[in-house]
């Protein structure tokens, strides 16, 4: 595969999204917990367990994420830093960069600047439609926990698709693993897994190239996913949640969530501006073209187990993390949809000149910036809401800690909520996001 400009246009397209992505980074030190950011960490340090122990009481009493879990146990709250808790975010920027270009290497072999380039394409759009930015990166409980299961998804994708090609036991071995980590951040990303890999296996089916080793990894993969499965915890979280069980309710409004987001990811000027990109070079993609109907049950499986089983679980879809979680690997199935269809029904389209590469970026590059996150981040950062958001929250959480009211009634709302928070207090409210770092203020003292 190669990409449509030459070198020199490459670096200065590649230095060009890299300044586009400067500014998400510069907003996490803006970054301030809130809610389960508190109880969490104020849960791991009252316990005082071992990261085993805690594992496993987690496995028995909450649920049966493992990996996400590791991450927890070593919050930055948990050690009383605000300052590391303003450098997570950019660091699982940068773990989502560095998995989107292991990725993508395979596609452009001995080609790091083009590998480079389309990571930082892709990540720019990404970071501009996630439906909650501040439960992608900022807010540390969700994103270390769905964000980081979508980074570890890709490795496991790639390692499907190596197996593809090079049915080796030590690739087999490695599909193992990494379903392993990745099923294991959370409900979702085990059933993105499981999904994902049944597909394949139908596909080999389909394809006649079925090959012994999948077998293994089958029967391996069956007794672990039952295992997480009847996990003690995943019954008491549920069972939070089973009085909120409408079925009508929730068909009629999964289905209307849906539609939403997936036109919300499909009919947006990026999307647009990278389908209009497919059909101009798609013929130089060399890419292996399944049957359409994969790709399109693989796109309705991600809307099932992101809005669908949400909302069955828990009665809405007011919680955008699990949407979240699916947006890259969504608009990845998206694309790779529409260059099937540009290489089966336009195979002889040819609408190309000297300078269309150098046009095209140009228009993705306009596309990102006035695309959702992109543009409101921008405009935040300028006027200065972000930063006001972060000293109204210092001078809050000296108020909360003082506060003599049952429900923070003294305490008041942010003036205006930032793009990267993603609760504020609730003055008068019994809920979580009040008691949570009230516990912990009281116990641990201010952050600084």
């Amino acid at each position: 595969m190669s990409i449509p400009i030459g070198k020199t246009a490459q670096w200065i397209a590649l230095t060009v999204l890299l300044l586009m992505l400067i500014p998400y980074g510069w907003a996490s030190l803006s970054a301030f917990p809130a809610a389960d950011d508190y109880c969490w960490s104020w849960d791991v340090v009252k316990h005082q367990l071992h990261l085993y122990k805690f594992l496993l009481y987690s496995y028995r009493d909450v649920h049966s994420r493992m990996t996400s879990d590791v991450f927890l146990y070593f919050a930055p709250l948990n050690v009383h830093s605000l300052l590391g808790y303003r450098l997570a975010p950019i660091i699982l920027m940068l773990l989502f960069l560095g998995s989107l270009f292991f990725f993508f290497q395979q596609f452009f072999r001995f080609q790091s600047l083009a590998t480079a380039l389309m990571t930082m394409l892709f990540a720019s759009g990404t970071f501009a439609l996630f439906p909650c930015l501040a439960e992608a990166f900022y807010w540390y409980t969700g994103a270390w926990t769905y964000t980081l299961g979508t980074i570890l998804f890709f490795p496991f994708l790639w390692s499907l698709m190596h197996f593809s090609a090079n049915k080796k036991l030590s690739v087999a071995v490695l599909i193992i693993a990494t379903f392993a980590f990745c099923s294991t951040c959370s409900e979702l990303h085990l059933m993105l897994c499981t999904g994902t890999l049944v597909l394949t296996l139908l596909y080999h089916l389909y394809a006649q190239i079925l090959h012994r080793y999948w077998f293994l990894v089958a029967g391996i993969l069956l007794v672990f996913v039952l295992l997480l499965v009847v996990g003690p915890g995943n019954f008491h979280r549920n069972s939070m949640f089973s009085q909120q069980r409408d079925v009508y309710a929730i068909i009629y409004r999964s289905t209307v969530n849906s539609i939403d987001f997936a036109r919300a990811w499909m009919f947006n000027p990026f999307a647009l501006v990278m389908a209009f990109g497919i059909v101009l070079f798609g013929e130089q993609l060399k890419i292996k073209m399944m049957p359409i109907v994969f790709t399109l049950l693989f796109l309705a499986m991600l809307l099932l187990i992101s809005v669908f089983v949400p909302t069955y679980i828990q009665g809405i879809i007011g919680q955008l993390r699990t949407v979240n979680a699916v947006t890259p690997v969504f608009l990845l199935g998206y694309f790779y949809l529409l260059l099937c269809l540009r290489n089966n029904y336009l195979q002889s389209f040819v609408l190309q000149f000297p300078a269309s590469g150098a046009l095209w970026f140009v228009l993705v590059v306009v596309a990102i910036v006035y695309t959702k996150n992109t543009k409101v981040l921008y405009t935040e950062l300028a006027d200065g809401t972000i930063a006001n958001c972060y000293a109204e929250q210092m001078i809050q959480q000296e108020k909360i800690m003082h506060s003599t009211a049952p429900n923070l009634e003294d305490v008041p709302s942010l003036s205006k909520r930032s793009i990267i928070v993603n609760y504020d207090i609730k003055p008068g409210e019994k809920s979580f996001v009040n008691n949570c770092p009230r516990i912990y203020l009281n116990n641990m003292g201010l952050l600084k």
